[in-house]
C-alpha cells in the first residue's frame, strides 16, 4: 500500500510539471498572424490608402517579448489626381522586423508596443507611364492582443511604417494569429 502511494505521488507530481510546461510553452515559441490592413499614403496634399494583405511570423522569448517579421501585398489601387494628372497609385508591397514588447493585463488580453523597421515599395501608373519608388524607415506602433485559446488569437494595431521627407504611410490593421 505505502509503494502504492509513494507511485500515486511521483505520477501526479510528474504530471503537473508535464501539465505546467505544457502551459508555459505558449509564452515561447513561434506563431504565425494573418490579417488585413489600411496603408493610409500622405504626401503634401495627396493622400490615398489601400487595403493590404499581412503575414507576421515570429517568435515569443518570453510572454514580454517577441520578434518578428511582416510580408505586406496589395489587395487594391486608388486612382487619385496628382497636379491635374490621373494616377492609379498603390503601396505593392512592405516588408519589415520587429521587436514586439507585451504587457499582459490578464490570461485572455494584452496591451503591445512595436518597434523596428519597414521597407515599402509604392506603384504609379498614369496615361504619362509608370514609376515606382521604395522607402525605409524606422517604424513604431501599439495594439492589442485577445487570447481565445492557448494557441488561437485576435489583435488590433495601429502603426506607423514610414515618416520622412514629407511622406508617411500609416495604418490600422486586425489580425488573427497562432501559436505553435
Amino acid at each position: 500500500m505505502k509503494n502504492k502511494l509513494i507511485v500515486a505521488t511521483l505520477f501526479t507530481v510528474l504530471s503537473t510539471g508535464v501539465m505546467a510546461q505544457e502551459s508555459a510553452s505558449k509564452e515561447t515559441g513561434y506563431y504565425a498572424e494573418l490579417g488585413l490592413g489600411q496603408a493610409y499614403f500622405k504626401q503634401g496634399d495627396t493622400n490615398f490608402n489601400n487595403t493590404m494583405a499581412e503575414i507576421k511570423v515570429g517568435y515569443s522569448f518570453s510572454k514580454y517579448i517577441a520578434a518578428e517579421v511582416l510580408l505586406g501585398n496589395n489587395l487594391n489601387s486608388s486612382d487619385i489626381n496628382y497636379n491635374g494628372t490621373n494616377v492609379n497609385a498603390k503601396i505593392s508591397s512592405a516588408y519589415g522586423g520587429y521587436g514586439k514588447f507585451s504587457l499582459p493585463v490578464n490570461d485572455g488580453f494584452s496591451l503591445f508596443v512595436r518597434l523596428g523597421v519597414t521597407d515599402a515599395r509604392l506603384n504609379a501608373t498614369s496615361n504619362l507611364g509608370s514609376d515606382w519608388s521604395s522607402g525605409f524607415d524606422f517604424s513604431y506602433g501599439g495594439g492589442a492582443q485577445f487570447n481565445f485559446t492557448k494557441e488561437i488569437y485576435g489583435q488590433i494595431d495601429y502603426m506607423s511604417y514610414y515618416n520622412k521627407n514629407n511622406v508617411s504611410v500609416a495604418g490600422p490593421s486586425i489580425s488573427l494569429g497562432y501559436k505553435f
